[in-house]
């Protein structure tokens, strides 16, 4: 379930110009991906820019979830760490942005782990940019975090 809904913000045609949300960590989270990309040779646009380009497949989508800190329990039911899932999933458009003709191209599925009693600070912002650094290879697996 979405923990923040995205609100849409309209441009002076009366289309949608870009999404908002209200969480301050997410705003982050969108302002550091688009630095990891730009180290990819990515370049981010707005929403508005996406649609006006009008030219089938030539932008990439990026998403992430992510889930907030939940405990993870040993076999004895002892609470043993903290855990976040992230979800990195890009998908090429055509131009109507039509999802049944999307692309997906890459998907990131992340897990961190943090041992109880170690604090870490903002463990979401540093699973994505570690989930970024395998950002070309569909991947899944732990991300351990010191």
């Amino acid at each position: 379930k979405p923990l923040e809904k995205l609100q849409p913000i309209m441009s002076e045609d009366g289309g949608v110009a870009d999404w908002k949300t209200s969480s301050s960590r997410s705003m982050s989270l969108r302002k550091k991906i688009s630095a990891l990309l730009a180290t990819k040779g990515y370049r981010a646009i707005s929403f508005k820019e996406l649609v006006d380009l009008g030219v089938p497949q030539s932008a990439l989508v990026v998403s992430t979830f992510y889930t907030l800190p939940y405990d993870v329990k040993g076999e004895a039911g002892e609470v043993t760490d903290k855990a976040t899932l992230v979800l990195i999933k890009t998908a090429v458009f055509d131009e109507k942005l039509d999802p049944k003709s999307k692309k997906d191209v890459i998907n990131v599925d992340g897990l961190t782990k943090v041992p109880i009693g170690k604090e870490l600070p903002d463990p979401i912002t540093r699973t994505v940019k570690e989930a970024f650094g395998w950002f070309a290879d569909n991947s899944s697996g732990t991300i351990l975090l010191d």
